[in-house]
């Protein structure tokens, strides 16, 4: 019986092995195809989506492409695994949350994925006046070198700092503002924004500077690269001082 049952696995693993000989080598290859779309600093899908870089990268391969008119790509023959897919186009940043490896199976059937990209803002702002009051602040901004057409809403990082010399890489504490497009007002508008650490700044003013962002970014966790223009620092008395 013993015997029996030895035959019977060895059969089998010689099996599994000749099936493994003859399986098509190609079922490991496949393409990964995929789209970018492009969003300008307004938020209007641009109509050439061409000329977007597309790298394609693994611990084995590096290799990359273009985008078509239609915004889309291929990399074809790819061997299976995962693999990272950075776009990348002048004067935008790719939205956060889209750098999940993909894994690429291979075989007859593609892999499909998109991804987006926008704009770093060029208008820039600037905060005309500022209000600090139990965490809350308020902001009246203008808004400069802007020449687009308004439409839903707008981002901005607001940095506080003890410190005059306030800036994106040197500050005590961040938080994300935003306005609506409809909102402004020959060039002005209103903000508010909550941030109950402020009463920790160590310092009779609080310096707060501002930069726009890019759409897509996190609440809480920022790309520097996704900053347009630093506005001028404005210095307010600290709650405390009140």
């Amino acid at each position: 019986m013993k015997k029996r049952l030895h035959t019977s696995i060895f059969g089998l693993m010689l099996m599994a092995l000749v099936a493994c000989e003859k399986a098509d080598p190609e079922l490991l290859y496949g393409d990964i195809l995929g789209y970018v779309t492009v969003y300008d600093q307004d938020q209007y899908m641009l109509e050439d989506l061409s000329d977007v870089v597309v790298k394609l990268q693994s611990n084995t391969l590096q290799t990359e492409t273009m985008t078509n008119l239609s915004g889309e790509f291929a990399f074809l023959n790819i061997d299976y695994g995962n693999y990272s897919i950075y776009p990348e186009k002048e004067g935008f940043v790719r939205s956060m949350g889209e750098d999940d490896p993909v894994h690429h199976l291979g075989g007859y059937s593609p892999t499909r994925i998109s991804c987006s990209l926008n704009e770093i803002p060029r208008f820039g702002l600037e905060i005309d006046s500022a209000g600090i009051e139990s965490g809350d602040i308020s902001l009246w901004l203008s808004i400069i070198d802007w020449d687009g057409n308004p439409k839903h809403w707008y981002f901005f990082r607001c940095f506080f700092s003890g410190s005059p010399e306030v800036s994106k890489d040197a500050f005590d504490l961040h938080s994300q503002g935003w306005i609506f497009g409809q909102w402004i007002l020959e060039g002005h508008y209103s903000a508010h924004l909550t941030n109950y650490a402020l009463d920790n700044i160590d310092s009779d003013s609080i310096y707060l500077r501002i930069y726009p962002e890019a759409l897509g970014q996190g609440i809480y966790a920022y790309n520097p690269e996704s900053l347009g223009k630093a506005s001028k620092v404005l210095a307010v008395k600290h709650p405390s001082q009140e």
